[in-house]
């Protein structure tokens, strides 16, 4: 499990990615050849942090980083003991990094700073000392790199390479007796330790999760209405380990007159998520409504000029969501809307085909998906399936209520996550958004809450491999204000189960109190 701050999940990932590529002019610091392997432990972690050098990439080499909170590949380019990032990916290819992405830097003295999208470096030593497998590395070069409110520790052995990294107290030390390192032959098999030798009753599937936890942050009811309140709740979800983002777009507000573009609400969230990875939905269909511009209110959805003007506002949106969004989603929750609207199912499919494969060749990488609610995926599955079979991800939104919106039992997440994997069918899937109330009306409690919510973190680790990410809904419960106003969008106003459901999704009351299933994610999250 990911045991870090936000951005330690995604950035950890592409730091560790970086540490150990080069080519042979690195020789003193980096050397390597195809087949080297540096594996380095910590005596209380089951897991090591394991290197590999896997194949030669362009003018760079491609590498593999195992470690106990996910799996990532990417490219190192040298040049003179420098060393620049040039792609990266956890699973799902590799994307390309912006040109001259400086990450490691064995030239410069001791001291030295310099800082990049993914945080500041700088050198905190040339000459340390660390000792391994009865060996005693003498003038190693460490980097430090800190990102938000965490850092990493780096430390690099002449003629060697990698041989110590720490992160927030857990230190990695080089296991030579494991590892194939530069100039050596490779050693005999040494048996690993298993993955979780020391039985977790909160992983029950023996190994780590690899996927990706969010939580959807707003203002506590009592907290002015201001931008600091927000960010306020924002941080509270990064101290609480969070290491992804759900954001929403609207097309009217990203292009407010015809070939004029408004982005600076998406370069605002980039630059605010401090390089997180990202979902982004462009909620071109948001439930029960249309949301494109007005000039195109009366245009098919795959008339030549809708495409075009979606595929011009994809080309401008490429730029800030290289890197930083992984997930994007056309429309969210169309089930309602095309049960109003069934004559227009088809021009849609039409639409998303044309935008998925565009948006897929402007980002290599990037996963395109609709969002589908998980108690509707059965609604209109035959004139649906091609977006509900056709996206890279099953995105779905997730709540177990009844028809009334009363709760069904926690339990009940056991068999709807089991159906989610038959939809899937083999693809990955990707919660945007998962919630059960707490309110009475609604037949559940806070007891019920955290129930759900410490069933819910077991079964995903069970399926970790299934799950891209999930994403909690919400920090806080709704201001009664905010709870009518939905309640009349939706169409549910004066229904009572429906706007006790609707407020009373938070893990903080309506008083800013934490509710019992904030210390279960806590908790869970951190482990």
């Amino acid at each position: 499990m990911r045991t870090r701050t936000a951005v330690f999940a995604f950035l950890i990932g592409a730091a560790l990615s970086l540490v150990l590529l080069g080519s042979a002019a690195a020789q003193d610091y980096l050397p390597f050849f195809v087949g080297s392997k540096w594996v380095l432990r910590n005596p209380s972690q089951s897991t090591p942090v394991v290197f590999e050098a896997e194949q030669q990439d362009g003018d760079g080499m491609r590498f593999r980083a195992t470690t106990p909170w996910n799996v990532s590949e990417w490219t190192l380019v040298n040049h003179g003991g420098q060393y620049f990032m040039t792609a990266y990916g956890e699973g799902n290819g590799l994307g390309p990094v912006p040109g001259g992405t400086l990450y490691f830097d064995f030239t410069r003295p001791g001291g030295t700073k310099w800082s990049n999208k993914l945080g500041q470096l700088s050198i905190t030593s040339k000459n340390a000392n660390v000792e391994a497998g009865g060996h005693t590395f003498t003038n190693c070069v460490e980097i430090k790199h800190s990102y938000g409110k965490g850092y990493s520790q780096f430390t690099f052995a002449p003629g060697v390479g990698f041989v110590q990294f720490s992160a927030s107290g857990v230190t990695f030390v080089l296991d030579p007796s494991a590892s194939t390192l530069p100039g050596q032959p490779a050693p005999k098999p040494v048996a690993e330790p298993p993955v979780e030798s020391v039985p977790s009753p909160s992983r029950s599937n023996g190994g780590h999760r690899s996927t990706l936890i969010g939580m959807t942050f707003n203002r506590f009811a009592t907290d002015p209405d201001t931008p600091d309140s927000l960010i306020k709740r924002f941080d509270q979800t990064l101290d609480a380990g969070v290491n992804f983002v759900v954001a929403n777009g609207y097309w009217q507000e990203l292009e407010p007159k015809p070939g004029q573009y408004s982005l600076g609400s998406l370069n605002y969230l980039v630059s605010a998520t401090k390089g997180m990875p990202l979902s982004y939905t462009l909620r071109v269909i948001d439930t029960l409504q249309r949301n494109v511009p007005p000039d195109l209110k009366n245009e098919r959805w795959n008339s030549p000029k809708m495409i075009s003007r979606l595929t011009h506002l994809v080309d401008a949106l490429a730029p800030q969501m290289q890197g930083h969004v992984r997930w994007f989603i056309l429309g969210y929750e169309p089930t309602e809307y095309f049960r109003r609207h069934p004559n227009e199912i088809e021009d849609y499919i039409a639409l998303y085909r044309e935008i998925s494969e565009h948006v897929k060749q402007r980002i290599p990488g990037i996963k395109v998906s609709c969002t589908f609610t998980f108690t509707e995926i059965d609604d209109m599955k035959d004139r649906l399936s091609p977006l509900i079979n056709g996206g890279d991800v099953l995105a779905l939104t997730y709540s177990p209520l009844k028809g009334d919106f009363s709760v069904n039992d926690p339990s009940s997440v056991v068999s709807d996550f089991a159906k989610m994997k038959r939809v899937a069918n083999g693809r990955k899937i990707f919660l945007q958004e998962i919630a059960y109330p707490s309110s009475p009306v609604t037949g559940s409690s806070e007891d019920k809450q955290a129930e759900f919510y410490t069933l819910a973190f077991r079964e995903i680790d069970r399926n970790t491999q299934y799950f891209d990410a999930v994403n909690w809904m919400t920090l806080a419960d709704l201001s009664n204000a905010t709870t009518q106003h939905l309640s009349e969008f939706y169409g549910g106003k004066g229904v009572s189960k429906f706007e006790a459901t609707l407020q009373t999704l938070g893990v903080f009351d309506g008083q800013g109190k934490p509710k019992k299933a904030w210390e279960v994610f806590r908790e869970q999250v951190r482990q």
